[in-house]
């Protein structure tokens, strides 16, 4: 579920160029709330499982063709990466070059 681009305090501080381009235009946490909040009164056997949802409507997961090929020894290596590093008692990673401005 994507809530749309909303006008909230942690896009000001994570996108500020595009925060004041899109100000105007920018949902209300309100609206932002829509779909979720719909989905959560809709039947679940109209929704189906496993679904993107934008707007009501549901979404391809996956708008680049090039993003869809699946390697399942990549994603096994990245779910056990991620397993490992979110494990409790797991070192907390430096913010390092991504954390960076401009990077």
């Amino acid at each position: 579920m994507h809530p749309g681009w909303v006008n909230t305090p942690g896009v000001a501080a994570a996108l500020p160029d595009f925060y004041r381009a899109a100000q105007p235009i920018l949902l209300t946490p309100q609206q932002g709330a829509g779909t979720i909040v719909w989905l959560a009164a809709m039947p679940p056997e109209e929704l189906g499982s496993g679904r993107f949802w934008h707007d009501r409507r549901p979404r391809p997961e996956y708008p680049l063709p090039w993003t869809r090929r699946r390697d399942p020894a990549a994603a096994r290596k990245l779910w056990d990466h991620l397993a490992g590093a979110t494990a409790e008692g797991a070192p907390k990673a430096s913010a390092g070059r991504a954390g960076q401005r401009g990077c």
